[in-house]
């Protein structure tokens, strides 16, 4: 990904919870790059929504 913009929000949707934030820490502090977990229970469960409003599962 050389040349490429970082992405906006990285979305960590993986793992147990302690690892998920452990994940989040490392990608803010070695990339720079924002890293959340999903803000609803549709993103958990496979389908997140694109900025578009399309669902993508």
């Amino acid at each position: 990904m050389c040349g490429a913009p970082p992405p906006h929000t990285t979305y960590v949707v993986h793992g147990e919870p302690s690892a998920s934030a452990a994940l989040r820490t490392r990608i803010t502090d070695e990339l720079g790059w924002t890293a959340a977990p999903p803000r609803s229970s549709r993103a958990r469960a496979g389908q997140v929504t694109c900025p578009s409003r399309a669902v993508l599962s």
